[in-house]
């Protein structure tokens, strides 16, 4: 019988569990991704290309239209299949704003910070090594400041992907698999 360290009590735990620290910095960084992506739409800084398509496709389809998109000449479904911007309809029928799009981009960003955090534990490493790398890495905040794409919705499982195949828990990671297509399927 071998003796169990701290390190396995906690991989053991779902993902994020008995993390507050992890849940702090989580919600903390999808704040400031958030509000970042949104302020700089405020200040006219955005770029038109993904927003303007995925913001357009989003407000014909919550207006019971086809979601022929104007910017680029197609069906918002054509060029990337990005089932994920569905969820968006019934906001923009509330409010029709891509603030609903920053704003799930930076909570998808955040929550990165969890399933990163348990697989840096898995691995040995301290947790806050990895909520560093989702803080200070490039492509995330590249990815927060850029604009909006629903492939950045897909950031968290791709996370929470690696950490269960990891883990060789096969179910897991396939439903975290199915979560990524239906933010990008190519």
């Amino acid at each position: 019988m071998t003796a169990t360290t701290e390190i396995d009590r906690t991989v053991d735990a779902p993902s994020g569990d008995r993390d507050r620290a992890g849940w702090i910095a989580a919600i903390a960084l999808g704040v400031v991704y958030g509000v970042a992506g949104m302020l700089r739409h405020h200040n006219w800084w955005s770029g038109a290309i993904d927003l303007g398509v995925f913001d357009q496709g989003v407000w014909l389809l919550s207006q019971g239209m086809a979601p022929e998109v104007t910017i680029n000449g197609r069906n918002l479904f054509a060029d990337h299949l990005s089932l994920s911007v569905l969820v968006f309809v019934p906001l923009y029928k509330l409010a029709a704003t891509p603030y609903w799009l920053f704003a799930a981009q930076g909570a998808a960003l955040g929550a990165t910070v969890l399933p990163l955090r348990a697989l840096a534990r898995h691995e040995g490493v301290k947790p806050w090594v990895a909520t560093v790398a989702v803080a200070c890495g490039t492509p995330l905040s590249a990815a927060a400041m850029f604009e909006f794409h629903p492939a950045t919705l897909a950031v968290p499982f791709v996370a929470w992907a690696a950490l269960e195949a990891r883990r060789g828990n096969v179910n897991r990671a396939t439903v975290a698999g199915v979560l990524i297509l239906l933010c990008r399927a190519e």
